[in-house]
Order: C-alpha cells, then structure tokens, then sequence
C-alpha cells in the first residue's frame, strides 16, 4: 500500500476528525475535503464495521491520515496499534500513558511515521499548562526518537495564553513539537489564535454534530465567520471582550469586512470574569498580536469614568473611544427627511432613553453634543445623571414627550426581564424607536405596531458602530473624524 506523504510539520494544520457510522464519515469528508489538511480516524468513536473499512478509507482519502488511539485496556492498545500500521498513516496519535507498553512491547521500532504522545487528562490546580507539557517531557525522556507531545487541557485564566504561546514558539521554532488545545468555550480564542502564530493541529468538526468538544468549532462556522483564519499566518488579532459574547455578530461582521477589504487580519470573542479582564488588557497590549478591542458588557465602565466600548493602538499607543452614541446618532440622521439639514434636525430633538448604563450614556454624551435636549428614564431616586435630566417610568408613562425613544437597558437580553413593565401609553405615533438589544423584545414589538413609527434595531446600531471600530482599528477604512474619543494613552495605565 503507497504510504501518505507527511505534511511539513512547520506550519499549522487543519484537521477534520472521523466519527460515527460508515455513511456519516462519507459526508464528514465530503464536508471539509476542500481545506482539511488531514483527517483523523478516531477509533473510540468510529462503529466497529468502520473500523473494519479503515483500508477503504486509507486508499479512498488522497490525504494524511492521523490514527489516534484511546484504547481502554493493555490488550485492545496492541490490538490497534497492530492496526494502525497496518494502515499506514502519516501519524499516529498514541495516549502517552501508554508509552511504557509501547516500548516494552517492542512497537516502536515498528513505527515509522511521526508518533504523537497526548495528553487529555485534567491538570492539578496549580499547575500550569507549560508545567503539564515539562511534566510529560520529562516522563518521556526515555523514548529516543523524534515525538510530538499533544495536551488538550481547560485553562485555568485566559491570561495563561500569553507565557503558553512564548513558550510554545520556543519549543516548535525548528518544527512542530508541542500541540496545546485549549478545551471548553473560553479556551476558543486560543485555538484560533495559536495555530496563526507557531505550528500546530487546528482541530475542526466536520459538521455540528462532530464537536467533542464545547470550544470546538466546525467546518461551516470556521468559513461564515472566521474565514481569514484560513490564512494560518501571523495576522494582527481583534477582539471582543466581555462576558457573554457567545452570540456577538462581531465575528461575522468584522472577519468578513476584513476579507472584503482584503485586510489580513482576524476578530475573536474572549469571555473575562471581573477579575481576569484587567490583568488580560494590560498582558494583551504588551503584547504586538492584538491591535485592538471591542468592550461591551459589563466592563464599558472599567477603563474610564465614561463609556468605552472600543480600544485602538496607533503608532504606539492605546487609545479609548465609544462609537455607540455617533452610531445612534446616524441612525436617527438617516430617518431625517431633509439630509442636508440633519444636523439641525438633530439640535432639538428630544430623546428619552430608557436606562443609565453605558451603552445609555454614550448615546446621551452624543447626542447633547449634537444639540438634542435628552432625558433619563431611570428606577433611581435620582433627578440628573451627568448634568441631565433624570425621569421615572411613572413619568414617561402619565406624560411621554418626545422625538425618539431609545431602549438602553438589557431588558429582552436572552429573556432579561424588564425593570418596570412597558404600557402602550409610553408609545407615541411617528416617531423613532431605537432598541440597543439585538434581539427581538417587547420593546421591539410594541414599537413595531405603533402608527407611523420607525423603529431602528439593535442589529442596526450594530452594524454602525462596528464600521466604526473597524475605521479607528483600520486607518486604510477611510476613518472618520468626529467619534467621540478619550484620546489619553492607556500604556502604562
């Protein structure tokens, strides 16, 4: 049998692993022929009768194949290692528990093709990811051959990356040695950001139904929304930071504006907790991969008494801004009839905004710069937020007066229940509704059945403030002038 060819172990690889039934690894394959680098067969998950077909598949798939082992005793590990080199693959994976039996049973003289040892158990609570990998190396001190070591492992800290990925760099300088999977959802920024940055296994699901993992993404997410992955290079890296940001478009939006813009570069989702978000800001500018950020909640008021839901570096410096308040307020520019005179329009308006949060600042600090006369609605006892008139719901509900009616709170946010009920009264005829959560609401629905109103979504103050982040990220995106900025230096800060 023509043994596969071994692809060059110093770059990052893609590889789609083969699961299931014979007809499901058909379509897998079908699914990802056209960037998988690799397949994997993964026999604890393959059915016995596909097992039994893997010399089908080693002639039918004209790519590397990656065996991996997970046998559940001494005797079943001979009996697939027997049938892995039957197969001749172009690695095979091997649990590095069993590395004593493997050289006691004389197996590996038999081994040709590059030998993976890995590692899928938890590590102790204090230790690190890079004391795991040592740990295992030293163990494995005694196989005197070239070997990869594999440790898939649920990070502890998202600030772990930065040390992980120097040492990392350090260890695969020559070729590919040290493969670190990050397991669980907060561990997929760095599976995407790795692999662009030192040689290493990129894992993908064929289909959704092929995750083993929560953090692992499949074939058809990796192409909608993280195509400039696809690159495997260095890229500069954006991100969105905050907790949760499982359901941001920002991935989407941003990774297919920079694809369009033919712009190497690449949008991630890192989920903090309150004590991991001002360790991770501070790591992440010294480092030279990310060059810049999305905030969103809850962590728009952690950089600056004012909102921030955007970092950018320049030159050599970090600098703050909020694109929520200019967005909103192009949205209601854009409802004006007479454009030329939409500044205008705008001084004068009266806007109501529903809450006194970030996002509901940074709409009013635009907007009474643009003239507008605006009020809070608010639960608090208080009668001025930032030298602006406060109101209760009560208020808004016996005498609504206004232009535009701006939902600011989570309220509708994956069924966040709204802090005082909305009534129909609150609800004028023709006027505008802007709802900041991007979701269908009660504020949305009621919005939309009002005579001659126009109601603008959250989807669409979205879409206006990611264009511009992305010119602030972008100089080459035509920036604009006017963004309602904090131009002080974060370095060092």
């Amino acid at each position: 049998m023509e043994k596969k060819t071994t692809p060059n172990n110093s770059f990052s690889k893609i590889v789609v692993p083969l699961s299931g039934t014979w007809a499901n690894i058909e379509k897998q394959i079908h699914a990802s022929a056209d960037i998988a680098d690799i397949f994997e067969c993964r026999l604890d998950l393959m059915e016995p009768t596909c097992v039994e077909k893997l010399h089908i598949l080693s002639s039918k798939v004209q790519k590397p194949l990656l065996i991996t082992l997970k046998p559940l005793s001494k005797q079943k590990f001979l009996q697939e290692i027997n049938l892995a080199l039957s197969l001749n693959p172009s690695y095979i994976d091997i649990d590095y528990s069993f590395a004593p039996l493997l050289v006691k049973s004389k197996m590996l003289t038999r081994i040709e093709c590059p030998l993976i040892f890995s590692s899928h158990t938890k590590k102790h609570k204090d230790q690190s990811v890079i004391e795991l990998i040592e740990e295992m190396q030293q163990k494995l001190a005694h196989i005197k051959r070239p070997f990869i070591i594999k440790v898939a492992v649920k990070s502890s800290n998202p600030a772990e990356f930065f040390p992980l990925l120097s040492f990392l760099q350090a260890q695969n300088k020559d070729s590919m040695r040290v493969i670190a999977i990050f397991t669980g959802e907060q561990g997929r920024f760095m599976r995407l950001i790795t692999p662009l940055f030192t040689p290493q296994f990129c894992f993908f699901a064929a289909d959704t139904r092929g995750k083993t993992d929560p953090g692992q993404l499949d074939i058809m997410t990796l192409k909608q929304n993280f195509a400039p992955f696809l690159a495997l290079k260095p890229m500069p890296i954006y991100a969105l930071l905050g907790r949760p940001t499982s359901q941001s478009r920002g991935p989407l939006f941003h990774n297919t504006l920079f694809s369009k813009k033919n712009f190497s570069a690449l949008y991630v989702c890192i989920d903090l907790s309150d004590e991991e978000f001002t360790p991770f800001v501070k790591l992440a500018m010294q480092s030279s991969i990310f060059k810049g950020f999305s905030i969103t909640m809850p962590f728009k008021h952690a950089l600056a008494d004012l909102p921030i839901n955007t970092l950018s570096y320049q030159g050599s410096t970090w600098d703050r801004y909020n694109t929520d308040g200019k967005a909103a307020i192009a949205l209601f520019q854009e409802q004006v009839k007479e454009q030329i005179q939409a500044q205008r329009q705008i001084q004068g308006m009266k806007i109501v905004i529903l809450g006194t949060g970030g996002t509901a600042l940074a709409i009013a600090i635009e907007a009474k710069n643009a003239g507008a006369d605006v009020t809070f609605i608010s639960r608090q006892n208080i009668n001025s937020y930032h030298n602006m008139r406060v109101l209760s719901y009560q208020d808004l509900e016996k005498e609504p007066c206004y232009d535009a009616l701006v939902q600011a709170t989570p309220a509708g946010f994956d069924g966040t229940a709204y802090s005082y009920p909305l009534t129909e009264s609150m609800f004028l005829k023709g006027k505008i509704y802007l709802e900041c959560v991007q979701q269908e609401t009660l504020f949305t629905k009621m919005a939309r059945g009002v005579v001659g109103g126009v109601l603008l979504e959250g989807k669409d103050l979205f879409i206006k403030q990611a264009e511009l982040q992305s010119k602030l990220w972008v100089t080459s995106f035509e920036n604009e002038n006017g963004v309602f900025s904090y131009t002080s230096s974060l370095v060092g800060n």
